[in-house]
């Protein structure tokens, strides 16, 4: 008969534990968009739960400054409130920051994936350090062995977002998603 014993600290550790590697995970997701899009020569910011990206010289730009000055300004939430010549100027702004600064949909593509990529490599390496220490560890688990279960929920990301899509296109007749995968089968022109 199997035996359910609570251990209280240990719970708490693993508790802890999953949330460190939530934040881990999260960053280091980020910086596999960060080390595409330096391979490719952009310059990146780093947030929480995003990065951003833009050619050489885009965040000295006088036009970019404009705008980063005018939302500081004026309150980006309250843009429904500004005047018209304010939105006018912006939009003038962003129209010379299109032109000067274009897209490249092959490196969106690739910089898109390599979150992505990143996130599956990590899951994957801590899959591989748990099958090559099945029969080191014998009946107890070492700090390396969990440090590897943390590693391999990494591609929880993956079943959570599907899990998302689908609770939201029952909730919502319009697709709006806007993670990783869902643009990457955008870009591929593939089905969400």
């Amino acid at each position: 008969m199997l035996k359910f014993n609570f251990l209280p600290k240990f719970s708490i550790i693993i508790f802890c534990s999953f949330i460190l590697f939530t934040i881990i995970g999260t960053l280091s997701h980020e910086f596999g968009h960060i080390t595409v899009a330096e391979y490719f020569g952009y310059e990146t910011k780093l947030n929480y739960g995003s990065m951003s990206f833009f050619e050489k010289g885009y965040y000295e730009d006088e036009n970019v400054k404009e705008i980063e000055n005018l939302i500081k300004k004026y309150k980006l939430e309250n843009y429904e409130n500004w005047t018209n010549d304010l939105k006018l100027k912006i939009e003038e702004n962003n129209l010379i920051i299109k032109d000067r600064y274009p897209r490249n949909e092959i490196h969106d593509l690739w910089i898109t994936i390599g979150g992505p990529a990143q996130t599956l490599l990590t899951s994957c390496i801590g899959l591989f350090i748990l099958f090559l220490r099945r029969k080191t560890r014998k009946d107890q688990f070492k700090l390396v062995d969990w440090l590897a279960v943390f590693m391999s929920l990494f591609v929880l990301r993956e079943v959570f977002n599907f899990i998302t899509a689908i609770y939201g296109s029952m909730l919502y007749s319009k697709s709006n998603f806007h993670t990783d995968e869902f643009r990457i089968s955008r870009y591929l022109g593939l089905n969400e």
